[in-house]
């Protein structure tokens, strides 16, 4: 009786355990998910400080050449 009592927790732990390893794998590939998800949303801020960057570099040399432009007619 006693060997059967421990036979069936036995049996129950190694379902809880199984359980839980499942659990764990669900839960690591979410994680891979979210960090994949992140790592995109940090490139997209990336690419648009990039090309932020460059505008404004565009925007100041077209500025300078602006202003190149119009001194001379000022003379």
């Amino acid at each position: 009786m006693k060997a059967q009592q421990t036979h069936i927790a036995l049996s129950e732990l190694r379902l809880q355990v199984e359980a839980a390893r499942i659990d764990l794998e669900s839960l690591k590939a979410q994680q891979v998910q979210y960090l994949a998800k992140a790592r995109s949303e940090v490139q997209t801020v990336e690419v648009g400080i990039a090309q932020w960057k460059a505008n404004e570099r565009e925007f100041g040399i077209y500025k300078m050449w602006q202003s190149f432009q119009i001194f001379p007619k000022l003379r």
